[in-house]
């Protein structure tokens, strides 16, 4: 039997499943599991993380005034996939599902140490560990 004549399983998961529901029976997923893409590229990953300096000194002055901050998955995942269809549109990198998911994980880990830092600092300031005054 020739590896070719074998279905491709797109539940991975899931080995015998049969779906119930009667949407599921004809679902195709948006990346078959038999497709290779490159996913973990540098383009991605240095996007994101620009994108991530870009949100972490936006919001640090709102942060550290009131101790509140805007997440930054959600602007970030417009942001990365716009830029990558600008990119797919003149013909530099193909934009896929993948590269802007993995383009948008870097910001909201930066925007959470941001966050981290912009609330922790004051904090130790007013407690008198740290001088706020220039000696």
């Amino acid at each position: 039997m020739s590896s070719e004549s074998i279905p491709v399983n797109e539940y991975p998961d899931r080995i015998g499943f049969v779906p119930d529901n009667p949407y599921l029976k004809t679902f195709k997923p948006y990346i078959p599991a038999g497709v290779r893409l490159r996913e973990l590229t540098p383009l991605p990953l240095i996007i994101g993380t620009l994108l991530g300096m870009v949100f972490w000194g936006l919001f640090s002055l709102p942060r550290s005034q009131s101790g509140l901050t805007v997440s930054a998955s959600i602007p970030v995942a417009v942001i990365s996939i716009t830029l990558f269809r600008l990119f797919s549109k003149f013909g530099l990198r193909d934009a896929t599902i993948l590269k802007t998911t993995l383009s948008r994980l870097p910001a909201p880990r930066a925007e959470s140490i941001a966050f981290g830092v912009g609330v922790t600092m004051p904090a130790i300031m007013i407690l008198g560990w740290i001088s706020s005054s220039r000696e």
